[in-house]
């Protein structure tokens, strides 16, 4: 018979096993958890940026003003 792995879950950085309300094992991982999402949330606002930017000039374009 096999024997029952208590419910868990692993951090999102290490992999080590942690407790199943938790995200991640060590203040350091969430420290690289925050860092990650702050670097994925300036990118999604540059993207926004480039995007209507394009938009503005693809307007520009069709209405004859550039």
């Amino acid at each position: 018979m096999m024997p029952t792995i208590p419910n868990h879950a692993h951090c999102w950085i290490c992999g080590k096993a942690i407790q199943p309300d938790e995200k991640t094992c060590s203040k350091e991982c969430q420290t690289k958890v925050d860092l990650q999402q702050k670097k994925r949330k300036q990118l999604m606002w540059v993207m926004y940026g480039a995007m209507g930017l394009f938009f503005i000039m693809l307007l520009l374009q069709l209405t004859g003003r550039a």
